[in-house]
């Protein structure tokens, strides 16, 4: 096993984390906002991808389903629809308008 990794301190990684936090909070405000409601929400999964962290599939109110990826390599949040419709938006973009 890799010495460095078990060596890695939280210090060293804490802006990298802090940047993940907050892009997880921004993105768990679209299901709250477009989903069946639920009374929590930090059920919300994301599981890691090549290109960053993917929600598990979510159902809207009228019908169908949607996940939301967090591409860490484009900058962008994706909703993508099982319908083929997908929606791309800036990560910046998202945390300004959800106040991060």
């Amino acid at each position: 096993m890799n010495k460095e990794f078990l060596l890695l301190s939280l210090k060293r990684w804490q802006p990298t984390r802090n940047t993940l936090h907050y892009y997880s909070k921004a993105v768990s405000v679209i299901p709250r906002a477009h989903t069946c409601f639920r009374p929590k929400w930090w059920c919300i999964s994301f599981k890691v991808v090549e290109d960053g962290l993917i929600t598990v599939e979510m159902p809207k109110p009228e019908s169908g389903s949607f996940f939301i990826k967090m591409n860490l390599v484009n900058r962008t949040v994706e909703i993508i629809t099982f319908q083929d419709q997908s929606r791309y938006l800036s990560i910046a973009a998202v945390l300004a308008s959800t106040g991060f």
